[in-house]
């Protein structure tokens, strides 16, 4: 080992996108780093942190930006206060760790950057996020802490649009660099069947929530459904905390519609290869996506793509070369973007098998790690 030490911190303890990828990033550079990650409580995530033989602290009370608190200046305040608090405990953890390099995964908290850049250490902010729904004085709120990052690492360009501000921000343009996300791929993927099956499976894995769409989905199965097209849809995945009531409205939806032979609902799984060989269609209808690992999961297992032209969606995907794009948050053009695939099936089978080479060539976990060793840890590997 070098000699570098790096402190990380992450507002999450589950297992969607930005959990996978700390994963991916500790792996790509904990073989020449000392590595402590602070995580607000214990769970999945610090688990397999630990496997890892990764030193997990844990800080309860850290400062997290929720958008529900973003939208009430009360909890804003009280945030506000926390934080205040948190800066001398955070600082006290950098210290202690004696890390030359502080990594902060995702916008959402900024207390580790003012704290890294009062004791004057390098501060690394790995942005996550492209939020293009939020006022703009919330915009610049949750953006802000990225001028005082000494670097700052986007997964697509929509996040770096993002957090720049538009552009507007020159030097936290100036200090940014693109390193798209990457998946494990499987080790054999299971082909599609070369005739079109009479019952068209489709899979929704993720989050639930209002801004992955995943009441476009439902409603856009309704629509196929009256167009004689045998689809069915599988939706695996849990909401945030405060949003059971979105779980329960897309219920009502099924039920209302008559679909709850067609469409089941799961809890989340973190690992679903076996989910991704038994459908054909992996749909990704999100009205505000900063990437979108979910679309690069299963092109990377042969599957055909079907998902929403916006943010990241549209970097990774290049529309009917390696999957299919249509406008967000319409249920009526994702219903024909899934009809093109089923009339068109081979096609749809040249589709998914060039998604298979995109991920090879533009996504792969080597390609990943070069990035992120050098995005991070830079000169100092050979210091």
């Amino acid at each position: 080992m070098s000699g570098i030490r790096l402190i990380a911190f992450h507002p999450s303890v589950e297992l969607y996108g930005s959990d996978r990828m700390l994963l991916r990033v500790i792996e790509a550079i904990q073989s020449s780093t000392e590595i402590t990650v602070v995580l607000p409580s214990t769970g999945p995530l610090s688990e397999m942190l630990t496997q890892l033989g990764v030193e997990v602290r844990t800080d309860p009370s850290m400062a997290v930006l929720r958008k529900e608190i973003l939208r009430s200046p009360t909890k804003l305040v009280l945030l506000s206060l926390n934080a205040l608090c948190s800066l001398v405990r955070t600082a006290i953890m950098i210290r202690e760790s004696r890390a030359s390099i502080c990594y902060i995964s995702t916008v959402t908290i900024p207390v580790p950057i003012l704290a890294a850049r009062l004791l004057r250490v390098r501060s690394v902010l790995h942005v996550h996020e492209a939020e293009t729904a939020l006022r703009p004085v919330f915009m610049k709120l949750l953006t802000f802490p990225a001028r005082l990052a000494s670097d700052v690492i986007c997964i697509s360009r929509a996040a770096r649009d993002f957090v720049s501000n538009g552009g507007r921000w020159r030097e936290v343009d100036e200090k940014t660099i693109i390193v798209p996300n990457t998946v494990r791929t499987p080790g054999l993927v299971d082909p599609l069947p070369h005739e079109r099956p009479e019952i068209l499976r489709l899979l929704l894995p993720g989050r639930l929530s209002p801004r992955k769409g995943t009441d476009v989905a439902v409603a856009a199965l309704a629509e196929l459904r009256t167009r004689g097209i045998r689809a069915e849809l599988t939706i695996i995945g849990s909401a945030f905390s405060g949003y059971e009531w979105y779980v329960s409205e897309i219920r009502k939806v099924v039920s209302t519609l008559k679909l709850g032979a067609f469409c089941t609902i799961h809890d989340f799984r973190s690992d679903i290869d076996d989910v991704y060989r038994e459908h054909h269609v992996v749909i990704v209808p999100s009205r505000i996506e900063p990437f979108g690992l979910v679309a690069l999961e299963g092109m990377a297992r042969g599957r055909i793509v079907i998902a929403s032209d916006v943010g990241g969606l549209s970097d990774i995907i290049h529309n009917r070369h390696d999957g299919v794009l249509f406008p967000p948050g319409s249920p009526t053009t994702l219903a024909d973007a899934v009809e093109y695939a089923w009339l068109n099936w081979q096609t749809a089978l040249q589709i998914s098998s060039n998604a298979e080479r995109t991920v090879a060539i533009r996504y792969s976990e080597d390609a990943f790690a070069r990035s992120i060793q050098m995005a991070l840890l830079g000169g100092e590997q050979d210091a």
